[in-house]
């Protein structure tokens, strides 16, 4: 929820983008205008960092949620956010988060993460609960991906690279995962993405294979929205979204498909990701960043699509 109860609307592509600060010199007429810094969600930010600091993350969290409502595009809020979720052991949650911020740029170092926590120990506490999760949980692709970004901020890249790799195995091709490994070893993630995948013992086969995505499909939700995907065989996509007796909202780009991560670019910073899985009739899509317990969206061929 951001800006006091408002929700984030994960149906929408998560636009980031880089602020400049309120009367800084305006850009040349040739170069696109930049949004500038609200001094509300400057605010809320200080005040985030300043319960995050304290340990008292629900606040935080809905501090870092008042930011986003003001600029919902900043890297910085979300890679916040995602710090609050994992220090909350919501790490579905946060690697969903982080997923979309490190699909469009790079993360945080060492030196701002540390800083914002009273001492190292509250950081190394709680990343040891991410690993037990990760142990007891040796087939989630979430606890894998968030314990590599933890890693790589602390310049721990073998270990990172350990993770991404696990994480290839159960998720071939994820292109996010396979461009952070290219960043830590070329060598190496040449190799893994030539290696056949080896399905852990945990995890159940694909029930099929999924179905050739060139068409429109329909997918629908309990509260009577709807969602019309629609991929051409030029990789280019359109997505409508529209709420029971509410406009629809559209729009169009490129997407690509990397085993079962897709992602629609609708700009060079505006992004949907998600993962599908093939069902009888079409496939389930899982938006990253959604809320607990989502159940994704259900998309079966549209007649005549």
């Amino acid at each position: 929820m951001i800006d006091g109860g408002a929700p984030i609307d994960y149906s929408q592509p998560v636009q980031v983008v880089q602020y400049v600060e309120q009367g800084a010199a305006a850009p040349a007429a040739t170069e696109a205008a930049a949004p500038t810094v609200s001094d509300d969600a400057v605010r809320n930010f200080e005040g985030a960092r300043a319960a995050f600091f304290n340990g008292d993350y629900p606040q935080a969290m809905e501090y870092v949620d008042k930011a986003l409502g003001k600029m919902p595009n900043d890297p910085a809020l979300h890679e916040f956010r995602a710090l609050v979720l994992f220090a909350q052991k919501q790490f579905k949650e946060s690697a969903g988060t982080i997923y979309a911020v490190l699909a469009v740029g790079p993360g945080w170092d060492w030196t701002t993460l540390v800083g914002l926590y009273p001492n190292v120990s509250v950081y190394t506490e709680q990343l040891r609960a991410l690993e037990a999760f990760s142990k007891a949980n040796p087939g989630s692709a979430d606890g894998r991906f968030l314990l590599a970004y933890h890693y790589m901020t602390m310049g721990h890249n073998d270990a990172a690279r350990k993770q991404l790799e696990a994480m290839l195995k159960i998720l071939p091709g994820d292109s996010v995962a396979t461009q952070l490994m290219q960043t830590l070893s070329p060598k190496d993630a040449e190799k893994v993405a030539a290696a056949p995948p080896e399905a852990a013992k945990t995890i159940p086969e694909e029930p099929a294979m999924l179905p050739e995505l060139a068409g429109t499909w329909r997918a629908t939700r309990p509260d009577g929205s709807t969602f019309t995907l629609t991929f051409g065989s030029d990789s280019k996509f359109s997505w409508n979204y529209a709420k029971k007796d509410g406009p629809a909202k559209t729009f169009d780009g490129k997407y690509t498909l990397g085993g079962s991560t897709l992602v629609l670019e609708a700009s060079s910073d505006n992004l949907l990701i998600g993962r599908i899985t093939p069902e009888k009739t079409g496939f389930r899509l899982m938006l990253m960043g959604g809320p607990p317990n989502d159940p994704g969206l259900a998309f079966e061929k549209a007649k005549g699509g």
